[in-house]
């Protein structure tokens, strides 16, 4: 794989989980099909999609006050962008 292609995978995880950082509950089965997506479409491997998964059901547990969830981004979102 070029070290382009890798740089762009690394990107797209990144803008994910940033997502999934900012995401309101509602919001987080749009991110995860957009991620599924992105697998079947080459552009991410199984195991960064099911880590994005993982992040993503974090993310829910913490938005139901469960307090059994610590959120860990990739990269944290951007100020001002949540």
């Amino acid at each position: 794989m070029s070290s382009e292609r890798k740089d762009e995978r690394h990107m797209l995880r990144t803008q994910i989980a940033a997502a999934i950082g900012c995401a309101r509950a509602n919001a987080l089965d749009e991110i995860m099909r957009e991620v599924w997506t992105r697998y079947s479409a080459g552009q991410l491997t199984e195991d960064e999609a099911g880590q994005l998964s993982t992040l993503a059901q974090e993310r829910r547990a913490a938005w139901r006050g469960s307090g059994q969830a610590v959120l860990v981004l990739v990269m944290p979102p951007p100020l001002g962008r949540c």
